[in-house]
């Protein structure tokens, strides 16, 4: 999904209805304007989304597990509003099947539980927003089946733990949120089974590695956080390949068999390779594929086999080639599956 002057436009995978256009006939292409006004934020799941407008919170897709938060395990063709707690919503992030939401009255969740993903002490699903006993929560990020929340006391993670994602120092899942050992956390983000946080000692990551997505120079998964080499980091962000923008340029590593690393190849990489792209404003990561804004324009690469990449075709590239389906690029955010970083307010 990207935003333009408010304006939320999509492309890609649509047989659920997750993109929000009132059917599921085709895969979208061509990136197609939602009819909805006054967008302000949004989120993508596996196939579901959530936008935050004006006049409210909306979701569409799949709800299976309840992960609408509408009350109901049906699915939606269209943007239908969100009952939310409270009269303000600060923040909400989309994982594989699940959907946690900051609001002034506080953090809560909704959706797939089997992992204990939603952090409320069981592994029952909810189909409508249930609140969480974490307190003062500033930023929060969703993995498939695993969750973050930075508080002004530290970070807090649960859920699916097979691959060491929480950084607890183990395998074991859980299903209420544990402290993880690390302060002065700047910036959280996790998708997959992967974590990535930082603070003011540098970047550090956790979790599958099997790719090399966690930039340590291996392939071995890390069931506690581990710096990687890298200084001056300005944001990040991943899927089963990580993207981390420093001052010196974008650089990329992790899974690339659908040449998402925008390298030219489809080599997978354990070490992070600088990717040739100038002046990037933001990026976002699928779990095959990437988003990557300049001042130029907007650039895609990866899998393209639902026409994610919103180039009018349906042909994987290694190599970011430009967006030239937008009006213009003013005010442009964008989220694909799944969100961007986190960042405390």
């Amino acid at each position: 999904m990207i935003s333009v002057k408010e304006s939320l436009y999509c492309s890609g995978d649509n047989r659920i209805g997750q993109l929000g256009l009132g059917g599921n006939i085709d895969h979208r292409k061509t990136l197609q304007r939602l009819q909805i006004p006054d967008v302000s934020s949004f989120s993508c799941g596996d196939d579901h989304s959530i936008v935050l407008t004006k006049e409210g919170l909306f979701s569409c897709g799949r709800n299976a597990r309840g992960q609408l938060g509408l009350g109901d395990n049906s699915n939606r063709t269209e943007l239908e509003k969100i009952p939310i707690p409270g009269d303000e919503v600060l923040l909400f992030k989309c994982g594989m099947y699940h959907s946690l939401f900051l609001t002034k009255d506080g953090l809560f969740s909704c959706g797939a539980n089997s992992d204990g993903q939603l952090g409320l002490g069981d592994y029952r699903n909810r189909n409508t927003l249930e609140k969480v006993s974490l307190s003062e929560s500033v930023s929060l990020s969703c993995g498939d089946c695993h969750s973050l929340v930075l508080t002004k006391d530290g970070l807090f993670s649960c859920g699916d733990n097979s691959d060491g994602q929480l950084g607890l120092g183990d395998n074991v899942e859980r299903n209420t949120f544990q402290k993880i050992d690390i302060a002065n956390v700047i910036s959280i983000f996790c998708n997959a089974d992967l974590s990535l946080v930082l603070n003011k000692e540098g970047l550090h990551s956790c979790g599958d590695n099997r790719y090399g997505q966690l930039a340590l120079g291996d392939n071995d998964n890390r069931n506690s956080l581990q710096k990687i080499n890298i200084s001056d980091v300005v944001s990040f962000a991943c899927g089963n390949h990580t993207l981390v923008l420093t001052k010196n340029g974008l650089f990329g590593c992790g899974c690339n068999n659908y040449g998402q690393l925008g390298l030219g190849n489809s080599e997978n990489l354990n070490t992070l390779a600088r990717i040739d792209i100038e002046n990037v404003l933001s990026f976002s990561c699928g779990i095959y594929h990437s988003v990557v804004q300049t001042k130029g324009g907007l650039y895609s690469c990866g899998d393209n086999n639902d026409g994610q990449l919103g180039l009018g075709d349906n042909l994987p590239k290694n190599t970011l080639q430009k967006i030239i389906l937008l009006p213009n690029l003013q005010n442009l955010s964008l989220i694909i599956s799944p969100p961007e970083i986190n960042s405390p307010k």
